[in-house]
Protein backbone atom coordinates (compact mmCIF):
# COMPACT_ATOMS: atom_id res chain seq x y z
CA UNK A 1 0.00 0.00 0.00
CA UNK A 2 2.74 2.58 0.75
CA UNK A 3 4.77 1.89 -2.30
CA UNK A 4 1.49 2.31 -4.23
CA UNK A 5 0.57 5.85 -2.59
CA UNK A 6 4.10 6.58 -3.21
CA UNK A 7 3.29 6.62 -7.11
CA UNK A 8 0.57 7.98 -6.74
CA UNK A 9 1.88 11.34 -4.79
CA UNK A 10 4.26 11.61 -7.39
CA UNK A 11 2.28 11.12 -10.20
CA UNK A 12 0.22 13.79 -9.00
CA UNK A 13 3.27 15.60 -7.58
CA UNK A 14 4.79 15.55 -11.16
CA UNK A 15 1.31 16.77 -12.62
CA UNK A 16 0.67 20.03 -10.52
CA UNK A 17 4.35 21.14 -9.90
CA UNK A 18 6.24 21.36 -13.41
CA UNK A 19 6.88 24.81 -13.63
CA UNK A 20 7.98 25.04 -9.80
CA UNK A 21 11.03 26.54 -9.73
CA UNK A 22 13.93 23.44 -8.00
CA UNK A 23 15.05 25.70 -5.31
CA UNK A 24 11.65 26.33 -3.74
CA UNK A 25 10.57 22.92 -4.31
CA UNK A 26 13.14 20.95 -1.57
CA UNK A 27 10.61 22.24 0.87
CA UNK A 28 7.49 22.43 -1.04
CA UNK A 29 4.37 20.75 0.83
CA UNK A 30 1.36 19.26 -1.58
CA UNK A 31 -1.64 18.69 -0.67
CA UNK A 32 -4.40 16.52 -3.02
CA UNK A 33 -7.02 13.93 -3.45
CA UNK A 34 -6.40 10.30 -4.28
CA UNK A 35 -9.03 7.74 -5.14
CA UNK A 36 -7.77 3.85 -4.25
CA UNK A 37 -7.45 1.92 -7.27
CA UNK A 38 -8.13 4.65 -9.48
CA UNK A 39 -5.96 5.86 -12.10
CA UNK A 40 -5.11 9.25 -12.83
CA UNK A 41 -7.77 10.02 -15.66
CA UNK A 42 -6.43 12.49 -18.79
CA UNK A 43 -10.32 12.33 -20.12
CA UNK A 44 -12.02 15.51 -19.54
CA UNK A 45 -15.64 16.42 -21.03
CA UNK A 46 -16.18 19.04 -22.68
CA UNK A 47 -31.09 23.93 -4.61
CA UNK A 48 -28.15 21.49 -3.34
CA UNK A 49 -30.26 18.68 -3.68
CA UNK A 50 -32.90 17.00 -6.01
CA UNK A 51 -35.85 17.51 -4.05
CA UNK A 52 -37.62 13.85 -3.53
CA UNK A 53 -40.38 13.57 -5.71
CA UNK A 54 -39.35 17.21 -7.69
CA UNK A 55 -41.85 17.74 -10.46
CA UNK A 56 -40.91 17.82 -13.92
CA UNK A 57 -42.51 20.73 -14.72
CA UNK A 58 -39.28 22.41 -12.97
CA UNK A 59 -37.76 21.57 -16.50
CA UNK A 60 -40.11 23.83 -18.79
CA UNK A 61 -39.34 26.41 -20.64
CA UNK A 62 -36.39 24.79 -22.24
CA UNK A 63 -33.21 27.35 -22.22
CA UNK A 64 -29.36 26.89 -22.88
CA UNK A 65 -28.81 26.28 -19.08
CA UNK A 66 -30.73 22.62 -20.08
CA UNK A 67 -28.61 21.97 -23.22
CA UNK A 68 -27.26 18.28 -22.56
CA UNK A 69 -23.61 18.77 -22.82
CA UNK A 70 -21.89 15.40 -21.71
CA UNK A 71 -23.51 11.72 -21.21
CA UNK A 72 -22.06 8.37 -20.16
CA UNK A 73 -22.69 5.41 -18.36
CA UNK A 74 -22.48 4.64 -14.48
CA UNK A 75 -21.27 2.39 -12.74
CA UNK A 76 -24.43 0.05 -12.82
CA UNK A 77 -24.92 0.92 -16.32
CA UNK A 78 -27.55 3.28 -16.46
CA UNK A 79 -27.31 6.62 -18.78
CA UNK A 80 -26.23 9.80 -17.08
CA UNK A 81 -26.58 13.12 -18.87
CA UNK A 82 -24.95 16.50 -17.94
CA UNK A 83 -26.89 19.73 -18.15
CA UNK A 84 -25.18 23.18 -18.93
CA UNK A 85 -27.16 24.54 -15.77
CA UNK A 86 -25.67 21.53 -13.33
CA UNK A 87 -21.83 21.48 -15.10
CA UNK A 88 -21.46 25.91 -14.60
CA UNK A 89 -22.83 24.85 -10.77
CA UNK A 90 -20.15 22.65 -10.54
CA UNK A 91 -17.26 24.19 -11.76
CA UNK A 92 -18.24 27.55 -10.56
CA UNK A 93 -20.15 26.90 -6.79
CA UNK A 94 -18.25 23.61 -5.86
CA UNK A 95 -14.74 24.16 -7.81
CA UNK A 96 -14.92 21.13 -9.55
CA UNK A 97 -14.08 20.05 -13.22
CA UNK A 98 -17.05 19.01 -15.24
CA UNK A 99 -15.18 15.18 -15.65
CA UNK A 100 -15.80 15.33 -11.21
CA UNK A 101 -19.45 13.13 -12.20
CA UNK A 102 -18.64 11.06 -14.25
CA UNK A 103 -15.80 9.96 -12.23
CA UNK A 104 -17.72 9.79 -9.10
CA UNK A 105 -20.61 8.18 -10.59
CA UNK A 106 -18.31 5.19 -12.17
CA UNK A 107 -16.15 4.84 -9.19
CA UNK A 108 -18.50 5.16 -6.28
CA UNK A 109 -18.69 2.00 -4.32
CA UNK A 110 -22.00 3.85 -2.05
CA UNK A 111 -24.98 3.94 -4.50
CA UNK A 112 -28.12 4.88 -2.75
CA UNK A 113 -31.54 4.78 -4.41
CA UNK A 114 -34.63 7.49 -3.73
CA UNK A 115 -37.96 8.02 -5.01
CA UNK A 116 -38.25 4.46 -6.96
CA UNK A 117 -34.81 4.74 -9.04
CA UNK A 118 -35.22 8.56 -10.14
CA UNK A 119 -33.13 9.69 -7.49
CA UNK A 120 -29.62 8.81 -7.01
CA UNK A 121 -27.06 9.55 -4.70
CA UNK A 122 -23.44 8.26 -5.52
CA UNK A 123 -20.03 8.41 -2.42
CA UNK A 124 -16.86 8.26 -3.96
CA UNK A 125 -14.19 8.42 -1.13
CA UNK A 126 -11.37 10.39 -1.28
CA UNK A 127 -8.14 10.35 0.71
CA UNK A 128 -6.27 13.28 1.56
CA UNK A 129 -3.03 13.05 0.91
CA UNK A 130 -0.18 15.52 2.20
CA UNK A 131 3.55 15.37 0.75
CA UNK A 132 6.77 16.90 1.69
CA UNK A 133 9.91 17.05 0.49
CA UNK A 134 11.32 16.21 -2.83
CA UNK A 135 13.59 13.71 -4.62
CA UNK A 136 14.32 10.44 -2.18
CA UNK A 137 13.54 12.87 1.16
CA UNK A 138 9.97 13.10 -0.05
CA UNK A 139 7.23 11.72 2.23
CA UNK A 140 3.61 11.32 1.65
CA UNK A 141 0.85 10.33 3.93
CA UNK A 142 -3.10 9.76 4.15
CA UNK A 143 -4.23 12.56 6.47
CA UNK A 144 -8.08 11.57 6.16
CA UNK A 145 -10.83 10.28 3.77
CA UNK A 146 -14.01 11.75 3.04
CA UNK A 147 -16.42 11.25 0.73
CA UNK A 148 -17.56 13.10 -2.76
CA UNK A 149 -21.24 13.00 -3.72
CA UNK A 150 -22.80 13.24 -6.76
CA UNK A 151 -26.74 13.32 -7.33
CA UNK A 152 -28.07 12.23 -9.95
CA UNK A 153 -32.04 12.61 -11.51
CA UNK A 154 -33.16 9.86 -13.85
CA UNK A 155 -36.80 11.10 -13.84
CA UNK A 156 -37.97 11.98 -17.51
CA UNK A 157 -38.12 15.97 -18.25
CA UNK A 158 -40.04 17.76 -20.85
CA UNK A 159 -37.54 16.89 -23.44
CA UNK A 160 -37.88 13.09 -22.79
CA UNK A 161 -33.98 12.55 -21.25
CA UNK A 162 -33.63 12.25 -17.36
CA UNK A 163 -33.01 15.26 -15.40
CA UNK A 164 -29.14 13.77 -15.54
CA UNK A 165 -26.61 14.81 -12.99
CA UNK A 166 -28.45 17.59 -9.41
CA UNK A 167 -24.46 18.39 -8.52
CA UNK A 168 -21.29 17.30 -7.23
CA UNK A 169 -20.08 18.37 -4.32
CA UNK A 170 -18.26 17.59 -0.46
CA UNK A 171 -21.14 17.31 1.70
CA UNK A 172 -18.98 17.99 4.76
CA UNK A 173 -18.16 21.42 3.64
CA UNK A 174 -20.45 24.71 2.56
CA UNK A 175 -19.63 25.95 -1.32
CA UNK A 176 -16.45 25.33 -2.45
CA UNK A 177 -14.43 22.07 -2.05
CA UNK A 178 -11.22 22.10 -0.41
CA UNK A 179 -8.16 22.25 -2.45
CA UNK A 180 -6.98 18.91 -1.93
CA UNK A 181 -10.50 18.20 -3.59
CA UNK A 182 -10.20 20.03 -6.28
CA UNK A 183 -6.40 19.17 -7.04
CA UNK A 184 -7.41 15.47 -7.50
CA UNK A 185 -5.55 14.53 -10.86
CA UNK A 186 -8.09 11.75 -10.99
CA UNK A 187 -10.96 14.56 -11.08
CA UNK A 188 -9.60 16.61 -13.70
Amino acid sequence: MRKRLGIIALVAFGAMMVHAPIAEASSEVTDFGSIEGLPVSEDSLSSELLLRGAKTAFMSGGGDGYRIVGEWDDKNGRRVVMRERARSKIQSKHGLSANAPRVVTQYAPKIETFNGGDRVEYRLPMDHIRCEGWGPTRKCRKLETRDVLAVVGFNKVTDGRPYGVVTTYCPWVEGRCPDWVINSPQLK
